[in-house]
């Protein structure tokens, strides 16, 4: 056990590696008119992630987007960027902030790999097929790389779910999403437990144990635990319904059936993973900016062929894997059932319907790995797995092609971040900037305020103070609207570059009460110094 452990480690230190090596390289290349923002794909998120770092440097102890300006009272989600965000200093708090989120996600990689792995030791015994499911969970996509040879015309012209669903495979979350990472790791320790424990039997120490890993995974991602409540109550109900009917057939309980003893110590699991769910529904309806956040956290399933082409190429192996189990009364009811829940489970009337798909990836590996040992199936056809890793390599490159053409929003000119930095300099903590949308989702990366506008789920009411802030670059807008915006908004600071000019031509310099502070390479900044209405 000692040996697999050692090589699940060193896969964690490759993925860890060649996951690495785009952002070093990223900022090694970015030259002197370029500088990295620490980010390949998900740009806007990834900013996101450092700004909420950087605004809890500043900031209390809960969470409070600096995308809005709305009233906060803090929210106790996505925590580990909160107390990430207490381990910085000045000066040069960006680097030490994206320093940190990939350590994080160094340990993320690290934890999932190990839990991956422990999960695939349940049902897998073949060290071979443990270690080719480790890397397929980890690294593994679907037939989405078909679209880069020709053959979009498969998904209608959209992208491909291996592109940009990182909970529907493994790889797009490991390279940059370290909490969901955290989140899946403890989720399947979880389910782990879970599961052994029900092929020997339910203990309390068990079920509070699997209960305590699954508020963990909560803490990082809620949806894992309405996942693992979803697959434990199948297993469950499926049980009793089993047993129930042996009782009738037989007049006594079948061996290993469910007792109410155990079922009771199974709800340890549900009791100790209740918090963060009761807290989630409780701030749902009490928390003004939480309502705000979840009607615009919009993630709709894509149609049902796209997840046939994602993972319909297995399903064959899957099939073999879940007569096997079926077979052999392998009694993880769960794991079967999850496999027939899932098309509801995507496809349930909530705004974040794509992240239901969390884990099932990871089910259909194991499943499909073990019709392969079961049925002592040649070895050479696990190697129909290697498709799977296409799609990573078509994203791995991508990724060091960016170095060839460095521009936003993954690159910022030098001279933005030069202001951003001179901004940083002179601004209050928590004082709002005024600026476009491309602008203001950067800025609080870099520098310690609010702005109105700048991420698609983060900045409340979006659309209305959207139109705000572009009218107010517009030179047909009155003055007296632009200070009934900068009352509204309580700003402080006016941002003017490029993006503010392709906006419209005003000039913030006409309007009465400001003061310039910064003025270079086509960038300036201005200070409300007293707003003189008409």
């Amino acid at each position: 056990m000692r040996e697999e452990k050692a090589w699940a480690l060193k896969f964690a230190l490759f993925v860890i590696v060649i996951t690495t090596l785009p952002y070093f390289l990223g900022y090694q290349l970015q030259g002197e008119n370029w500088r990295f923002t620490g980010f390949w794909f998900g740009v806007e998120d990834g900013n996101s992630y450092i700004a909420k770092m950087l605004a809890s440097s500043w900031g209390g102890w809960l969470l409070k987007s600096p995308y809005t300006t709305y009233q906060q009272n803090g929210l106790f989600i996505l925590m580990p960027y909160v107390l990430l965000g207490k381990l910085v200093s000045p000066p040069a708090e960006h680097e030490q902030l994206v320093a940190l989120f990939h350590l994080f996600r160094w340990l993320s990689v690290a934890m999932v790999v190990l839990a991956t792995y422990d999960f695939l030791s349940i049902f897998l015994r073949n060290i071979f097929y443990r270690r080719l499911g480790a890397i397929v969970i980890t690294l593994g996509g679907g037939l989405g790389w078909l679209s880069v040879v020709g053959m979009g015309h498969l998904w209608g012209g959209a992208l491909p779910l291996d592109f940009y669903s990182p909970e529907t495979f493994g790889f797009l979350a490991v390279f940059g999403i370290p909490h969901m990472v955290m989140g899946r790791a403890f989720f399947l320790w979880s389910l782990g437990i879970y599961f052994r424990m029900r092929q020997d039997r339910v203990t309390p120490r068990d079920c509070l144990m699997s209960g305590v890993l699954l508020l963990f995974a909560g803490l990082m991602q809620p949806i894992f635990v309405m996942i693992g409540w979803a697959v434990i109550v199948i297993d469950v109900v499926v049980r009793i319904l089993i047993d129930v009917f042996d009782m009738a057939r037989k007049s006594k309980l079948s061996a290993g059936g469910v007792s109410v003893g155990s079922v009771l110590w199974l709800i340890l699991i549900f009791l100790f993973s209740l918090p963060i769910v009761a807290y989630l529904v409780y701030i749902s309806f009490t928390d003004g900016y939480f309502k705000i956040w979840q009607i615009q956290n919009v993630l709709p399933s894509p149609p049902i062929s796209h997840y046939l082409l994602a993972y319909g190429w297995v399903l064959p192996l899957v099939l073999i894997g879940l007569y096997g189990m079926y077979r052999k009364h392998i009694r993880a009811y769960g794991m079967m059932g999850w496999l027939f829940l899932f098309p509801l489970l995507v496809y349930l009337p909530l705004g974040f319907q794509r992240r239901m798909a969390e884990g099932f990836w990871v089910l259909l590996t194991v499943l499909g790995l073990y019709g392969l040992e079961v049925y002592r199936i040649p070895k050479k056809v696990s190697w129909v797995y290697g498709a799977s890793l296409v799609s990573f390599l078509v994203l791995l490159a991508g990724s060091l092609l960016g170095f060839q053409s460095r521009c936003e929003p993954s690159y910022l000119p030098a001279d933005k971040v030069k202001a951003f930095r001179q901004l940083s300099a002179i601004i209050s903590p928590g004082e709002v900037v005024l600026a476009s949308y491309n602008t203001s989702n950067a800025l609080p990366a870099w520098v310690p305020a609010k702005v109105i506008v700048g991420h698609g789920v983060e900045s409340a009411d979006l659309s209305t103070a959207l139109r705000l802030v572009n009218r107010m670059y517009q030179p047909t807008t009155d003055d007296s609207e632009r200070y009934a915006v900068i009352k509204q908004f309580n700003v402080r600071y006016i941002f003017w570059g490029p993006d503010e000019r392709a906006i419209g031509i005003w000039h913030p310099s006409s309007l009465r009460g400001t003061e310039l502070v910064y003025q270079q390479a086509g960038y300036e900044i201005y200070r409300i110094a007293a707003l003189t209405e008409r």
